[in-house]
């Protein structure tokens, strides 16, 4: 049921959605059945920077 949360707002052409818990901010894709965790932040922090850096590749095959 990952996909019951949230798009990140402005970034809907990327696929990451959000889960607040907390004071935390958790970012993540859904690729090939799988969950990716990309960022675990704290709400306030600037996300938008997060973002703009490139992250680690996908793991390639099934």
């Amino acid at each position: 049921m990952p996909e019951r949360f949230s798009v990140l707002p402005v970034y809907e052409e990327t696929g990451l959605l959000r889960r607040v818990e907390g004071n935390d901010l958790i970012v993540y894709e859904i690729f090939l059945g799988r969950v990716y965790i990309v960022h675990v932040v704290h709400g306030a922090s600037d996300l938008e920077t997060l973002l703009r850096v490139k992250g680690p590749e996908r793991p390639s095959g099934a």
